[in-house]
């Protein structure tokens, strides 16, 4: 082998390399750029499963409820003691918890540990009692609210017998 012919294979070589340490810091870039891509993804997923998780709670948020609706998810909600409030303010006697206990306050943040009820039969007897005053009437019109504890979660699942003035007749839109 000539000098001339050495000289060529170690510039061969040693372009070869550098092309090849340039080749993979071009991948290692464009994986980084993925693996960013995969989290961002992965957070909007994470995002998306807790929306949907939620949304059967939050179909109540500043939403109309009918009475009948409430005493269904009182009765639908009674093995998640512990864990979720049904708070629900009438117009005849005060606003009873059901379910589970808890503080909640005037914006509907549960702002302490919430406490399994055990008159669970007793309370379900009295919401259907029309004597009673924590009676709710299915026909009544609610505005459901959502309320969350300090770590973002549902709680709470208020709601607030709307009030009826007499002697006013509501108008329906486009009869006045």
């Amino acid at each position: 082998m000539h000098k001339a012919d050495v000289g060529k294979f170690f510039l061969t070589i040693g372009g070869s390399v550098i092309a090849g340490v340039i080749i993979l810091a071009i991948i290692g870039y464009f994986i980084a750029q993925g693996q960013g891509l995969v989290d961002v993804a992965d957070d909007k997923m994470a995002t998306e499963t807790k929306a949907m998780e939620e949304m059967d709670y939050t179909k109540y948020d500043f939403s109309e409820v009918r009475g009948a609706d409430i005493i269904s998810e009182i009765k639908k909600r009674k093995d998640e003691d512990g864990d979720l409030i049904i708070q629900v303010t009438t117009n005849l006697g005060g606003t009873d918890q059901y379910v589970s206990s808890g503080t909640v306050d005037a914006n509907y943040n549960v702002t302490s540990a919430l406490t399994a009820l055990t008159t669970y039969r007793a309370d379900l007897q009295d919401l259907l009692d029309s004597t009673a005053t924590d009676y709710i009437d299915p026909n009544a019109t609610f505005d459901g609210f959502v309320g969350r504890d300090a770590n973002d979660t549902i709680r709470l699942l208020a709601f607030v017998q709307q009030l009826i003035i007499l002697g006013r007749v509501p108008r329906v839109r486009g009869l006045h």
